[in-house]
Order: C-alpha cells, then structure tokens, then sequence
C-alpha cells in the first residue's frame, strides 16, 4: 500500500479595526496539497499516527523511527522526516515541551536544551514536504516529550516520511 500525504490547512484572520483604516479586515491562507508517494522532495512513503502516553511530571523519548507504519504494522525506519504533528488534547493538566532527546536526539530544534511548549489543546506542526527534512538514521531518531500536568496525557503523533 503507497502512503498519501493530503495536507490541508485553511486559516482566516478578521480584524473588525482594519476596515475603518480602508483594509477589507480578513486575511485568508488556505493550502490543500496531495503529496505522492516516493521518496523526493514533495513525496512521503511511510506514514504513521499514534498515540503516546506521558505520566504525569514525566517525560519519555519516542522513537520516530521504530514508529509503527499504518499500512504494514511494521516500524516505519524513516530516513528522512517529511511532517511531524504533535497533538495536545485539551484535557491535559498542563504544558507539554517538545525537544531534541539527549540521546540519539531527531534534529528538529537546535540542540536538546531549547524545547517548544504546547499548552493543552495545542499542537506542533513541523512541515518538510516541499524541503529536505532532518536526517533519519540510528543516531538521529529520538524525540523527548516532558509533561508538566500531574496527570498522565495521551499525545497525539502523526509523521510522514521519505526511506532511502
């Protein structure tokens, strides 16, 4: 089965003081692509989305490479990252912080000390589809997601990659 990334995303911004100022007050961006497979630039072959628990004031490293693919059940062994989706649902009782893992960390931020909050019922979207991801290899595969809530959160993962 071929993988097919359809990304759409749809944004409007209305500003109700920018049309005494002469402007119409909406701005609109809207994107809807079908990526084929293959493994180029505007391509993914693999694709995963699952589910990741974090305990509460916690932290665990997911390997996006042993990811499971949805077509095969097998791991997805990426070598390249196309789009990344990190879903916080509303429910959480506090912040997740995405970061570079200490070891073996997927190079997505600048070293593994700055990490990204989401506050809940955030998200993180890293889109690589038209550009060159970060290498994906045995060294370059982990992502560490902390859990500021004293509960344990279910965070939702969706990624899509290109193999060799």
């Amino acid at each position: 089965m071929a993988v097919i990334v359809q990304y759409t995303r749809k944004i409007v911004i209305v500003d109700s003081n920018a049309a005494p100022r002469g402007g119409s007050g909406i701005a609109s961006s809207t994107v809807d692509t079908v990526y084929p497979s293959g493994t180029a630039v505007g391509q993914a072959d693999l694709g995963t989305a699952v589910s990741q628990t974090v305990a509460g004031s916690g932290n665990v490293d997911f390997d996006a490479r042993a990811a499971l693919q949805l077509s095969t059940q097998t791991a997805c062994n990426g070598a390249e990252l196309a789009y990344l989706l990190i879903e916080v649902p509303s429910t959480a009782s506090g912040n997740v912080t995405v970061k570079v893992a200490a070891a073996n960390g997927l190079d997505i931020l600048n070293g593994n000390t700055d990490g990204i909050v989401i506050r809940a019922g955030g998200s993180l979207e890293l889109n690589f589809l038209n550009a060159v991801g970060p290498v994906m290899d045995a060294s370059n595969r982990m992502i560490n997601i902390a859990n500021a809530g004293a509960f344990s959160v279910d965070v939702g993962i969706t990624a899509a990659f290109r193999s060799a």
